[in-house]
């Protein structure tokens, strides 16, 4: 059976007590509001019986904001075994790709530019302030202005 996409009411979504994953409070705040400027752009994974498979720290961010229905795929005919290796390889294979911080250092001032324009902070991106400011200073461009180089004169002892 193929997977279907579907909205369920929230309250109908069950938690999975083998979740092992957890969602600090700060991280569902940048979920729920990532939802409330973008919609529901991920639907949650379920099973036939509407136990979360992935999706737990959405579930969460949409509870936060009162939303009554979420978008899920339900996925039908998985083992004990593969609904458990879903919900952590969902989570886990994430973990495995990397940033291209040269092109983040491009990309997010660009980006910063365009989301003013609509009166948005670029930390709607899930970058923070300190992370967004230290890829840019990783890769400005060096001065030359000698006056960044010199040096106080050392006093040599007599």
């Amino acid at each position: 059976m193929q997977p279907t996409v579907e909205m369920l009411p929230v309250g109908q979504v069950k938690e999975n007590p083998n979740n092992s994953r957890t969602h600090p409070k700060k991280q569902i705040r940048k979920l729920a509001k990532n939802i409330q400027l973008f919609g529901f752009t991920n639907p949650l994974l379920v099973d036939e019986k509407s136990v979360l498979l992935a999706g737990h720290g959405r579930l969460a961010a949409a509870k936060s904001i009162g939303l009554a229905t979420v978008p899920v795929l339900r996925i039908c005919g998985l083992s004990e075994a593969r609904k458990r290796a879903l919900l952590f390889s969902d989570n886990r294979l994430g973990e495995d790709a990397r940033w291209d911080r040269e092109r983040l250092a491009v990309e997010l001032p660009e980006l910063s530019e365009l989301l003013t324009l609509e009166k948005l902070n670029l930390e709607i991106t899930g970058f923070e302030a300190a992370e967004i400011e230290q890829i840019a200073s990783d890769f400005e461009d060096v001065s030359a202005d000698p006056a960044d180089e010199s040096r106080p004169a050392q006093r040599t002892l007599q």
